[in-house]
Formats: C-alpha cells, sequence, structure tokens
C-alpha cells in the first residue's frame, strides 16, 4: 500500500513496466552471451544456467563477491540456477548494461568477447575458471 500510496496508480504501472523491461534485457544479454535461460521472462524474474551446478554457483559466487549488482542462486525444476529479481525503483538501464559487462553505449561486454574458459554474467564477472 506504501508503494501505491507514494507512486499512485500510474506511477506503480510505470514501475512494473520498467522492472519487467529490464528483466527482459538481462534475459536477451545472457543469451546472446550463450546461456541457457531457464524460465519465460514474463514479470521481473531471470533464472538462468551457466553450465553444470558447480559452475554455476561459482558464477553467481563471483557476482556476489563483485558487488555491481546481486543475484542469488534457486533450484528450479532440477536445475542449479542463478536467479535476477529486478525489483528496485531505482534500477536504470544503465545499470542493468553495467551488470552486463557492457558499457552504456552497448560496446565489449558479455556477448562481445565471450571465451568458453570464460563465462561472464550478471555483474560482469571477468573470470571464472571452469
Amino acid at each position: 500500500m506504501a508503494a501505491l500510496r507514494s507512486l499512485g496508480r500510474r506511477g506503480l504501472a510505470d514501475l512494473i513496466a520498467r522492472t519487467c523491461r529490464h528483466a527482459t534485457r538481462f534475459a536477451d544479454g545472457l543469451r546472446e552471451a550463450g546461456y541457457e535461460i531457464l524460465n519465460d521472462v514474463v514479470i521481473n524474474q531471470v533464472l538462468v544456467s551457466f553450465g553444470d551446478a558447480e559452475l554455476t554457483r561459482r558464477v553467481i559466487a563471483g557476482i556476489q563477491a563483485d558487488g555491481t549488482c546481486w543475484a542469488g542462486a534457486t533450484e528450479w525444476q532440477g536445475h542449479t540456477a542463478m536467479r535476477i529479481s529486478v525489483s528496485s525503483w531505482a534500477t536504470t538501464e544503465d545499470d542493468v548494461e553495467r551488470s552486463l559487462g557492457r558499457d552504456a553505449a552497448g560496446g565489449g561486454g558479455a556477448a562481445g568477447d565471450r571465451r568458453l574458459d570464460e563465462p561472464r554474467a550478471c555483474a560482469g564477472v571477468s573470470r571464472v575458471t571452469s
């Protein structure tokens, strides 16, 4: 109720639409980089696998240590996955691009220079050795 009182109906609808767009962008960027998106991104949640369970957990640990963004681990339909939940009103398009390891102008990053031995993910983790 506090969000509705503070933002109003239109403001709340805009917030929901924006967080859903950001989640879709995360999914698109990670998919472009060669990672498996496990869910249909229909709201603000993305589930991504970086390969086997051990590698996925190591990528998540690297992202959490990096601090650019925060994502947690989950188990979904028998897969270990990283869950991205875009829920903050403060998250911007630039934040999403930076988290994908790209600069705000769209250069470099996850899809641009991926090597199989260097998974890149949500926080632009540069090296996670499998």
